[in-house]
């Protein structure tokens, strides 16, 4: 979710300023990625009517709840990691 914590990271941003923003990324797997978010909800693209074209991408509505997981997911993980489980502190249901 790397394409995701850069779009929550601030305001909209262009393609090449989220490669920029994800070290490692490939052109080909960016787009990828962005095309895939953007079917499922989670990006949006705006293409604005200038010459040359200038398109911004931005977290939707759902975007925005997905980053606020994964932001609460690495809290959590921090607080936890290297902790060994407590059977008080991890109860399974039955």
């Amino acid at each position: 979710m790397p394409t995701v914590h850069a779009l929550g990271l601030g305001e909209p941003a262009r393609f090449n300023e989220l490669k920029r923003r994800i070290q490692g990324i490939s052109a080909t797997s960016l787009a990828e990625r962005l095309s895939q978010l953007e079917k499922f909800g989670v990006v949006q693209r705006k293409v604005h009517p200038e010459t040359p074209p200038k398109v911004e991408y931005s977290l939707t509505v759902k975007g925005h709840e997905v980053y606020n997981i994964l932001c609460d997911l690495a809290t959590w993980s921090e607080r936890w990691a290297g902790k060994e489980p407590n059977s008080r502190e991890f109860v399974v249901p039955k």
